[in-house]
């Protein structure tokens, strides 16, 4: 997750500077791996009005520019032409640098004609990485301005290495939710807000939920009047510099709110849903539809899919299709935003080999009480940038699971760690991460909001209160464990079986616990097999049943190396339905072939089965 600094300080104000700030973050287990300043090197380009545009006397493809600096004209020679006179443009003079280019300008003469620095596309200046003309700037600029000034370039970025219990921190506002709980600085969230027209969305378009078990809630909203425009110069560069491409407000403004707040949203053109109308429901067999990267996929039915009455129009949580893509051409947008079941979508991402922002949070968790929120927040955002009229209510279907509250003793908290942990001081933790708590008596009673899907029981308490309070209370010294010491007999056991084996003369091996269809019928047949759902190798479907085959490919493939003599064992787990479910029991094995006393001084007799049974006796 790449984090802008100033995105971050909207909702968390913290002085910190960037370096601090990850230090603090990685000390509360959000490693910080880089920090970037993607516009450092943005120095000396301003804000120039154009004068006029020519022909260049010497080329065909090239025009000549001459602007007003502010105080002053300059010419500069430009290989596109989609300015005019009085649009404001990003001037690099001589002596100015650009991100994208490792040494400061010039005046140099292009084809007999002296250029006076460049007139700088977005992706010269770090905003976006489109190249297709000069950026036009909004037209409320003074010429002379220093660009980096007028739009605040000189932020720092945060590159945070998220791990997979911390969907939360997918988000900026998830981010500055820890900084606050880490800083006593105040989290500042503002409710969206936006005009909302009489005519009202459920009157308009339907949603109906076929499998409320894989999408417990869906909420579109509509939006009439969109108009189709660039997001402001500012938003581009968060959204690239977080590592999203600007693509159009009303896909901006969607991308944006979902890495603000970490719900993931999808824009559907209302005028190409047949209906109109949402239906979520489960792939039928062999169901095909191409997605928004011009793929056709074909599905199954364990997929779940977005539909409008007639056909599909989105893989649920992974990815659009291109049958009711936005485009220049759309007025009206259904927005939608939901929650999914983790798993399902997993499954899907990994048949499909499909990966996406949105899919990379609902297999990880997302807030599913940020619905509502994440959907008013782009609303408000198309109406500051599209000029959008949102309609009247919301067409919700489904809800949102009740909160769930999670015990923590205090003495247990204090064992685990190793130091005194009060009552009073839990209460304290939980106030600063947000989180409602009561106390009775040594019991701390926390309630769970949607977004940390990864507390689940007691333990999960406790570590909240180390983290916060910090890793460094925590002593040297383990704290005393009550429970009966020594190796566990089952692991007792095996290891003598290991030591008995090795002093018979044999080899441990330890081999992968996947099998083929040939090794199971090799091992008695395929019977109580349990199948894997996403195998290292296909032809190594499932778990091993026996240890017989692999030690049998090992000596094996000893053979095929010119070893003369093998003598291996293996003492594992293998694997068998029982009464339709998994059971793993362990087991041993050997094997031997070749000579029983190789080297200089030996008779070179085979093993036979006097030699197994002296292993076994």
């Amino acid at each position: 997750m790449r984090v802008v600094l100033s995105w971050l300080r909207e909702f968390c104000p913290t002085e910190l500077s960037a370096e601090e700030l990850a230090e603090l973050l990685t000390s509360k287990g959000a490693e910080v791996e880089a920090i970037e300043r993607p516009w450092e090197r943005l120095r000396g380009v301003i804000v120039a009005r154009v004068l006029e545009v020519r022909d260049h006397p010497r080329s065909d493809r090239l025009c000549i520019a001459r602007v007003h600096t502010g105080s002053g004209e300059t010419e500069v020679v430009v290989g596109v032409r989609n300015m005019a006179p009085g649009d404001l443009v990003p001037l690099a003079g001589p002596g100015a640098s650009v991100p994208l280019l490792p040494e400061p300008l010039g005046a140099r003469e292009i084809r007999g004609v002296v250029s006076n620095g460049m007139l700088c596309a977005p992706d010269e200046l770090g905003i976006s990485p489109s190249h297709e003309g000069i950026l036009i700037l909004p037209p409320d600029l003074q010429p002379g301005a220093d660009l980096k000034e007028v739009f605040g370039l000189d932020d720092a970025v945060l590159d945070i290495e998220v791990t997979p219990n911390r969907p939360d921190f997918l988000s900026v506002i998830g981010i500055a939710r820890e900084v606050a709980a880490a800083t006593g600085t105040p989290l500042r969230i503002p409710t969206p807000s936006f005009p909302e027209d009489p005519e009202r969305a459920e009157d308009v378009a339907t949603v109906r939920i076929e499998d409320p078990d894989r999408c417990p809630r869906y909420l579109a909203r509509i939006l009439r009047g969109v108009r189709h425009a660039a997001s402001p110069i500012p938003v581009q560069a968060r959204l690239t510099a977080a590592g999203m491409r600007p693509i159009s407000a009303a896909v901006d403004a969607t991308n944006y709110a979902m890495l603000e707040i970490g719900q993931p949203l999808h824009p559907f053109d209302l005028a190409l849903l047949k209906g109109p109308g949402i239906v979520v429901r489960r792939a039928r067999e062999g169901e095909r539809m191409v997605t928004l990267d011009g793929v056709e996929r074909t599905f199954t039915a364990d997929d779940l899919l977005i539909c409008d009455l007639e056909r599909p129009v989105a893989v649920a949580g992974v990815m659009g299709g291109e049958v009711a893509e936005i485009s220049e051409a759309t007025t009206d947008i259904l927005l939608e935003s939901a929650t999914f079941e983790r798993g399902g979508i997993q499954r899907t991402r990994r048949r499909l080999e499909l990966s996406s922002e949105a899919s990379m949070r609902f297999e990880r968790g997302v807030d599913p009480e940020a619905v509502p929120r994440g959907a008013d927040r782009a609303c408000e955002l198309m109406v500051a940038w599209c000029g959008a009229r949102v309609l009247a209510g919301a067409i919700d279907a489904g809800r949102a699971p009740e909160r769930r509250w999670v015990s923590m003793r205090a003495p247990r908290a204090s064992m685990l760690i190793g130091y005194e942990v009060t009552p009073a001081d839990a209460a304290a933790v939980f106030d600063r991460l947000g989180m409602a708590n009561r106390t009775e008596g040594d019991v701390v009673w926390v309630e769970i909001p949607g977004y940390r899907v990864d507390i689940e029981r007691e333990v999960d308490l406790i570590e909240e209160v180390v983290r916060i309070q910090g890793y460094d209370r925590v002593g040297s010294r383990l704290p005393p464990v009550r429970q009966a010491g020594g190796v566990p007999e089952t692991a007792a056991f095996l290891s003598r079986v290991r030591g008995l084996l090795v002093r018979a003369g044999l080899r441990e091996v330890q081999l992968i616990p996947f099998a083929s269809e040939a090794d199971l019928r090799l091992a008695g047949g395929a019977e109580g097999a349990i199948r894997i759902a996403n195998p290292l190798q296909a032809e190594e479907g499932w778990l091993r049943t026996s240890l017989l085959p692999g030690l049998l490919k090992a000596v094996r493939r000893n053979l095929h190396r010119q070893v003369r003599s093998a003598a291996i064992f293996e003492v594992g787990t293998v694997f068998r339905l029982v009464d339709g479910r998994p059971e793993e029991r362990p087991s041993a094995a050997f094997a031997m072939t070749g000579v029983a006393d190789p080297g200089w001084t030996g008779g070179g007799r085979p093993y036979d089965v006097f030699d197994a049974k002296g292993v076994v006796v």
